[in-house]
């Protein structure tokens, strides 16, 4: 945004940066950008006032030359060109990459017209907008930053036992377009589809202005980078009652014939300012993300309740589907396309082709049918976050705190609060305390609380009913335990293939044992949609590739846009339009050579070390640091680390060993030491005395032996929760595959 290029003064693009960060991160409405000019304009008058007194007591020839320039300054007007929202617009539009939404027609729609005193329908097309792909890939391109990290990612490749990403698992692997191009210059995109209610649910408008978003990711883009809420796009809007009536066909037009281009022979050809020649590129879909509801609709399948065969992954029957907790009867690509077809014959009647569709959990031909490399029956994975966190753990902890407050009455509501509010949360689960719960949430409804509380609820309370483990209670708390180890492996970073069968065996165990504990709370489809997780690692990577939490987040965005404007004539425009203003600011203006999706170092930095002997273990650290302790020139102390996006300080307790015979070895940061881009932790050492079935946690003893080691030899990044309860202190080895269920 150099202004050669841009013809914006310095002024005027200051007023630019900061009119769009007041309204998309502080809620500014658009009368605010005449408030602000004006403003501007009477502090620079203020200010010339101000010098030009000041230089008139020093050089009144040089105060009066002053005073004749700033007034031609004043004259022009320098924050014209931002002065109002068309003129703010402009800029973005053409300084600043913001690519405009495009509308396309869904379909017809009818509206009462009224005049001359008669009232009749008037015909109006019903428009979506989506912001065309290719040339956002094109935008995304010229950042050198992202154009590193998209197409080095052919070695973000694990070894042959671990599954890291995305290109470990079977669908890239195996995939035609992968091969052909040897995963040279080839884009692997995701999209996300989702309904998003802009109004208060509880309120008369609910359902009312209610819109469908279509985000896309680069699965290019290494975990720790994708996780940046930057890395997601946005492709289309519609209102969610023209989806319902038109389909996706429209909104989805401009993303599927892009998809089609990348899979062709010649590829999509990308001009990049600075490189000699375009870029060729290739690529394909990989998956199509969202809750079941959204992908039953965008794949074609039927809902659960009305569906002999309800589940999109298998054929199992809809008596099985809360009994058997085993894969059985997979879908294959090849015979469901012969299923569609068949419900698509001409030659069929209306009563036919129901019994049809009702027999196979079809509804018809999915939009993304058209795409050939496209599997339907495997990439529409069952996401973690509706099944798992909002689906059978929800459900088990209803059906425990029955057990225990009304079956048993070991304790009471109250009793249950107050354990809640006094639990010595560590600092990884502050931001996701838990509600208190109510009687009417156990007995009638559902538990009020979100995904990410769901999550720490499945760590703490084994901790906190550990006192109620009485030996007829203690099969329901190992239970629900058992749901915490399950959870481990299917969230963890990298999953060993050996761990797949492993967390299928443990997710049949869990599944049987609750059928037998809690007869009035009979299990959901989602326990069964839950079994098919290891397989999503298995061919997808991760959970994290596949799961939702982070699109939600930008859900939680549109929300706010929704709530902020309060234009809910053409939504669609509004929230894309907002969308990408939010870009600019993100990408820092159109700034090429900034820095938008890579991860932080570190945090502020402290003194600068002169002899490293002084400090403990500072000839360790200087070994680690490959530097002199004596001279120990660019050492610094600081106070954070960022790692892999992970933030890591002083008391963080990380896991510095773990091996598979015996138990895992643990370390509590003491101090961080930085050299160029080398760093060391010092730790002081935890004696690991055990683990704790019944609570999923290491049993520690904290030493006066201390360790040094360079970040390169630390096996994992993630900060450990640590619960100090009952005079024992506690690790929780969160995300990490390793676990010592025993069946």
């Amino acid at each position: 945004m150099s202004e050669d290029k841009v013809g914006l003064n310095q002024i005027a693009k200051e007023t630019l940066k900061t009119i769009v960060t007041l309204r998309e991160n502080h809620a500014m409405n658009l009368g605010g950008i005449e408030v602000l000019t004006e403003c501007v304009n009477n502090v620079l008058q203020s200010f010339i006032s101000q010098l030009e007194e000041k230089m008139r007591k020093i050089d009144q020839d040089l105060a009066g030359e002053f005073a004749w320039a700033a007034k031609q300054m004043l004259l022009e007007d320098p924050v014209k060109p931002v002065s109002t929202e068309h003129r703010v617009m402009s800029c973005l539009r053409l300084y600043c990459g913001l690519i405009e939404p495009v509308p396309v027609k869904q379909g017809i729609g009818f509206l009462p017209t009224y005049g001359d005193g008669n009232e009749s329908l008037g015909v109006h097309d019903i428009k979506a907008v989506y912001i065309p792909i290719e040339k956002q890939i094109t935008e995304l391109l010229q950042y050198r930053e992202v154009r590193e990290l998209v197409l080095n990612s052919k070695n973000y490749i694990s070894d042959e036992n671990i599954i890291r990403s995305v290109y470990d698992g079977k669908v890239v692997k195996n995939h035609p377009i992968v091969q052909k191009y040897k995963n040279e210059n080839c884009l692997l995109l995701q999209i996300y589809e989702d309904d998003v209610e802009l109004c208060n649910p509880l309120g008369s408008y609910s359902k009312t202005h209610k819109v469908t978003l279509v985000y896309w990711t680069l699965l290019n883009l290494p975990e720790h980078v994708r996780s940046n809420l930057k890395s997601i796009n946005l492709q289309g809007v519609a209102t969610a009652d023209s989806i319902k009536y038109f389909g996706f066909e429209a909104l989805l037009s401009d993303f599927i014939d892009f998809i089609k281009k990348l899979e062709a022979p010649e590829g999509v050809k990308i001009v990049v300012e600075g490189l000699d020649e375009p870029l060729i590129l290739h690529g394909t879909l990989v998956s199509l993300n969202g809750d079941g509801l959204a992908l039953n609709s965008i794949g074609g399948f039927k809902g659960i309740g009305f569906a002999l065969k309800p589940c999109r992954n298998c054929d199992i029957s809809k008596e099985d589907i809360g009994k058997v907790f085993f894969e059985v009867f997979p879908r294959d690509l090849k015979s469901h396309r012969e299923r569609v077809d068949k419900l698509c014959s001409e030659n069929l009647t209306g009563e036919q082709r129901t019994e049809i569709s009702k027999l196979y959990g079809i509804n018809g031909r999915s939009v993304l049918a058209d795409l050939e490399n496209f599997d339907l029956t495997t990439c529409l994975p069952q996401d973690l976050m509706h099944n798992l966190l909002e689906g059978v753990a929800e459900v088990e902890l209803r059906a425990l705190i029955f057990e225990l407050i009304e079956e048993r009455s070991l304790l009471t509501y109250n009793d249950l609060n107050y354990l809640v509010s006094g639990f010595p949360f560590p600092k990884e689960f502050l931001r996701s305390k838990p509600s208190p719960f109510e009687p009417a949430h156990i007995k009638n409804g559902k538990l009020r609380q979100n995904a990410s509380q769901m999550l720490c609820l499945i760590y703490i309370v084994p901790f906190m009913l550990e006192d109620f483990a009485k030996s007829e209670t203690l099969p329901y708390i190992e239970n629900f335990s058992l749901l915490g180890k399950i959870t481990n492996v299917l969230l963890a970073y990298e999953v060993k293939k050996s761990d797949l069968n492993l967390s299928r065996f443990m997710i049949n165990c869990h599944h049987s044992r609750y059928c037998d504990l809690y007869p009035k709370f009979p299990p959901t489809p989602k326990f069964h949609f839950l079994v098919h997780a290891p397989s999503v690692i298995e061919q997808l990577g991760p959970v994290r590739v596949s799961w939702n939490m982070r699109y939600e987040a930008m859900n939680a965005w549109a929300s706010k846009v929704g709530e902020q404007t309060r234009n809910f004539i053409n939504i669609p425009k509004t929230i894309a339009t907002r969308f990408q203003t939010k870009r600019c600011l993100d990408f820092n203006f159109g700034d090429k050579s900034s820095t938008i999706l890579g991860e932080k170092t570190f945090m502020p930095v402290g003194e600068q070390l002169a002899d490293l002997n002084l400090y403990i273990l500072g000839a360790e650290v200087a070994a680690e640091l490959n530097c002199s302790s004596e001279f120990s020139n660019g050492v610094h102390t600081v106070k954070k680390l960022f790692l892999n996006n992970f933030e890591i300080q002083a008391d963080s307790n990380l896991l510095i060993n773990d091996t598979e015979e015996t138990l895992p070895r643990f370390g509590k940061v003491k101090a961080i030491f930085v050299k160029s881009k080398e760093s060391a932790f010092v730790f002081q050492l935890y004696s690991t005395e055990g683990y704790n079935y019944s609570t999923n946690a290491y049993e520690v003893t904290l030493t006066n032996k201390f360790s040094c080691k360079n970040v390169k030899k630390i096996p994992f990044f993630n900060p450990l929760p640590q619960i100090q309860l009952r005079r024992k202190t506690n690790i929780i080895l969160q995300f990490h595959s390793r676990n010592e269920f025993v069946g």
